[in-house]
């Protein structure tokens, strides 16, 4: 029976350095560190019984019976001096101010306290100047374990200890490997989304379960208002009206055939130090990615002779353009199934970055999940010869096929029938796929133009003023 005490000093684990713990060999030492308390309270050991093995293989029946007789005399002559003996090996003896010293509680206490008293190998100073490429993180090295990363041009010394090297290829070995043609990750999502929806690879979220994004919405939405200088009081009427016309109701959201993924790549080094790939290949014929929506669209009819009172009244006005629009193209009540299906869905791309090493490094782990605090350790957007230091590359969004569906569960307005039907045609899924196709051209060629480019430049060059931990951080 053991007992361990452990408290965790929070505060002195957010400020150990991500280099610190990067190395499996001194990783143990460095998370000992950021205890508070580690010691075993109680360690028990007890026997109920003792009894004498017995002897063969002498030969002779007599002589084993003989020796077999001699141990057994032993041990019920000794077995009480035995037993506490053992007690007192595993709970220590108490002195005569009570004082239990000795045992192997005591010891193992002496040995966590020996082993929280260790050093363990803290901030990082390459002393390598910034301009030079060995400055910066080869992610060759850090990703891949030593064979590996030697094959494709990087050191293989394993600058950045091995832990990132080795998690990734536990992953990889659980969860991306083929078990009767099927990757195993999909097993685990069916499983997961089995407990919560009740089938497999399908996750529901109903009304109740969705998140409420309602005070987002209403601050985005009265941001917009405030930049076309509506008043606070018109602004008020506003949010009044749109809530009291309740036309619009989620009932619930699903994602099914999750559980078809049939290829992914994650932090893939490949070509030079500074690039890692990623891709996602989910869906397939027979089971297309689905997401569908499940609402109810219900516009109120137009207060026509509230308006011919109010017609000089602006936000009166707009009030009812809104109201009009809705019913002119969806009248009554419509509790309506939304389904987008996606086929062979592909997506991919490359990151380019350029990591300082000792920033990398002595990064506290309290940052690890600030986006701020990983972009400011890339440096100015520019280098001085113009190359760049971040980028996407090779950003693709492809589909075998991708189909729009309506389906009217109870529709009064005629409209949105007729719409339903002509989506669900063969021309109407030939018409919706080219329109999705051209959306996603039009979204590969935002993401790799210029103003994408001057956006990450501009988020890497504030980055400093927004990470806690760094010295340019500006709280204002």
């Amino acid at each position: 029976e053991v007992e361990l005490v452990m408290g965790i000093d929070t505060l002195k684990m957010a400020e150990l350095p991500l280099g610190s713990v990067l190395d499996t060999a001194q990783l143990p030492t460095c998370i000992l560190l950021g205890m508070h308390t580690f010691q075993v309270s109680k360690f028990k050991m007890s026997i109920n019984d003792l009894w004498a093995p017995p002897v063969v293989g002498w030969g002779s029946n007599a002589i084993n019976d003989m020796l077999s007789n001699g141990t057994e005399a032993v041990a019920n002559m000794y077995k009480q001096a035995i037993l506490e003996a053992v007690t007192g090996l595993t709970q220590g003896v108490k002195d005569i101010n009570g004082q239990t010293n000795g045992g192997i509680r005591e010891g193992l206490n002496d040995l966590l306290m020996n082993l929280t008293q260790e050093e363990c190998d803290g901030l990082h100073n390459s002393n390598t100047p910034s301009s030079d490429l060995s400055s910066f993180v080869d992610f060759r090295d850090l990703v891949l374990i030593s064979e590996e990363a030697i094959k494709i041009g990087a050191s293989g010394d394993e600058p950045y200890g091995n832990l990132i090297a080795m998690a990734k290829n536990f992953l990889k070995d659980r969860y991306l490997v083929f078990e009767n043609g099927i990757l195993s990750i999909n097993s685990e999502i069916a499983a997961y989304t089995k407990n919560q929806s009740g089938l497999p690879g399908t996750l529901i979220f109903t009304k109740d379960q969705l998140p409420n994004n309602e005070e987002d919405f209403w601050e985005n939405f009265e941001q917009d208002t405030m930049d076309h200088n509506m008043t606070d009081d018109l602004w008020e009427e506003w949010q009044e009206y749109i809530q009291d016309q309740n036309s619009f109701e989620v009932l619930e959201i699903r994602f099914s055939n999750l559980d078809t993924i049939q290829h992914v790549d994650l932090l893939e080094a490949q070509d030079g130090p500074f690039m890692l790939y990623n891709s996602l290949s989910i869906g397939t014929k027979t089971r297309p990615l689905t997401m569908e929506a499940h609402f109810i669209l219900n516009p109120d009819p137009v207060d026509e002779e509230g308006a011919k009172k109010e017609e000089n009244d602006n936000l009166r006005q707009q009030q009812q353009t809104l109201t009009r629009y809705l019913q002119d193209k969806v009248s009554g009540k419509n509790e309506v199934t939304l389904r987008l299906e996606l086929e062979e869905a592909l997506l991919q791309t490359a990151i380019f970055a350029k990591l300082q090493v000792d920033d990398f490094m002595n990064m506290p782990l309290d940052d690890l999940t600030s986006a701020q605090c990983w972009m400011s350790m890339i440096p100015s957007s520019l280098d001085d010869d113009g190359g760049l230091n971040a980028a996407l590359y090779d950003f693709v969004i492809s589909f075998q096929s991708i189909r729009l569906k309506i389906d009217c569960i109870s529709c009064e307005s005629q409209q949105l029938i007729d719409f339903s039907q002509i989506i669900s045609s063969p021309e109407g899924i030939e018409l919706t796929s080219a329109i999705a196709n051209d959306l996603i051209d039009s979204l590969e060629t935002t993401l790799k133009g210029e103003a994408v480019q001057s956006s990450i430049n501009r988020m890497i060059n504030d980055s400093p003023y927004l990470c806690p931990s760094h010295q340019l951080y500006d709280p204002s």
